[in-house]
């Protein structure tokens, strides 16, 4: 006698519960479209507290979900903690041991193509994106910025960013630093706290950097959000 095939909406209420647990924005929105049953789960008072962190990539895909879970008024002031994951593409990261990691042509392609969209992303809609992803969720109290160093199309093919190449590592951490501290300014938002790139080699966002960024709000005269109360 064989069993009948397990699906989401077949196993126990608690299993249900606990996965959705785990999914980000983009998926409960799939699943709210797709199944009664599951709409019906990923709502109310209960699921709203799942929804309070979220974690990201920072990509277009990525800041769309947001977009997509604000867009619901029953969760649009339910995030408080976003976990911002910024991918950094290269090839032949060194491992703790000073070892370059094997590359395959694969793998170069990956990092070259997804290198490629990322780059055009970040020189046309990111700043847009992000300021409307901010504004829309509203009631955000902390963003966590990290890098992810992807050195190919496995899942396993990531580095810890203190062993990544500095330049590229300061480069990218700056860059994406400056483009929060704008969109943040630009949607008025105000946050409790604003965490940057703790795993990331010391000095990855320079002073220089800093002041930079301030300067140019200042001068650009957009309506201010804040961290901590303190205006940008």
């Amino acid at each position: 006698m064989t069993s009948p095939s397990l699906t989401l909406s077949s196993i126990p209420y608690d299993c249900q519960r606990e996965i959705i647990r785990h999914l980000d924005a983009q998926a409960v929105t799939n699943l709210r479209l797709t199944s009664r049953q599951m709409k019906d789960l990923c709502s109310g008072p209960c699921f709203n507290g799942f929804l309070r962190r979220q974690t990201i990539e920072f990509s277009k895909k990525g800041l769309e979900s947001l977009v997509d879970l604000a867009s619901y008024e029953e969760f649009k002031s339910t995030v408080r903690e976003l976990i911002v994951r910024v991918p950094l593409y290269m090839t032949g990261a060194r491992t703790m041991f000073t070892i370059e990691q094997p590359t395959t042509a694969e793998d170069v392609n990956f990092v070259e193509s997804q290198d490629t969209i990322q780059y055009e992303f970040l020189e046309t809609s990111a700043l847009e994106l992000l300021t409307s992803a901010l504004r829309s969720l509203g009631s955000l109290e902390v963003i966590d910025l990290d890098l992810i160093v992807v050195t190919g199309a496995r899942p396993a093919a990531r580095c810890d960013p203190r062993i990544s190449d500095f330049l590229l590592n300061m480069s990218m951490c700056s860059r994406i630093y400056r483009l929060f501290i704008s969109a943040i300014a630009k949607s008025g938002i105000s946050l409790e706290a604003l965490s940057i790139f703790r795993q990331s080699p010391f000095g990855a966002v320079s002073y220089y950097g800093r002041a930079a960024t301030t300067t140019e709000l200042e001068k650009g005269g957009t309506q201010p959000g804040t961290i901590r109360g303190q205006e940008l």
